[in-house]
């Protein structure tokens, strides 16, 4: 996947829900990344049906024989390269060589910071959030401008 995408959908932590929104809040994206813990197989496709996905596997996910999921994966997204994973502390891991966006999950609480040159992005869980508003949360990041931005998007 290297054509240009102005919009990535990412998501995490669904645990086999699909929030009612999220088609509504993805809408317009070109790409949805999900950080793990998806829960369900029947969640990839639904989110395919908005655009196409690329998820890796958390640590909660069983074998999906339709949808097999790796621990990490790479996205080439126009001039980005958008590492994921499911776990990934943006303070004490190291953060991928030659990623300009790090997209990880686990947590289930949301964080958008750069770290050096590289976009960190935890979108939360779209089920069940640890914050002390407990909102699901999802991510939008935009490529179209001179640098990448994301946004956390509440979704209750």
């Amino acid at each position: 996947m290297s054509e240009t995408i102005a919009r990535i959908g990412v998501i995490a932590d669904t645990h086999g829900r699909l929030h009612p929104r999220i088609t509504e809040v993805f809408d317009g994206v070109e790409l949805v990344v999900h950080a793990g813990d998806v829960g369900a197989e029947k969640i990839l496709f639904e989110l395919q049906a908005i655009a196409p996905v690329v998820a890796v596997e958390g640590n909660m996910d069983a074998f999906f024989p339709a949808w097999p999921l790796a621990p990490t994966a790479w996205v080439n997204a126009g001039r980005y390269r958008v590492f994921l994973t499911h776990q990934l502390d943006p303070v004490a891991s190291a953060i991928p060589e030659g990623a300009n966006i790090v997209v990880a999950g686990h947590t289930h609480r949301p964080d958008v910071r750069w770290i050096g040159s590289t976009l960190f992005v935890n979108p939360g869980s779209a089920s069940r959030n640890r914050t002390p508003e407990a909102c699901s949360t999802v991510a939008i990041v935009s490529l179209d401008g001179d640098v990448p931005s994301a946004r956390i998007v509440e979704l209750d």
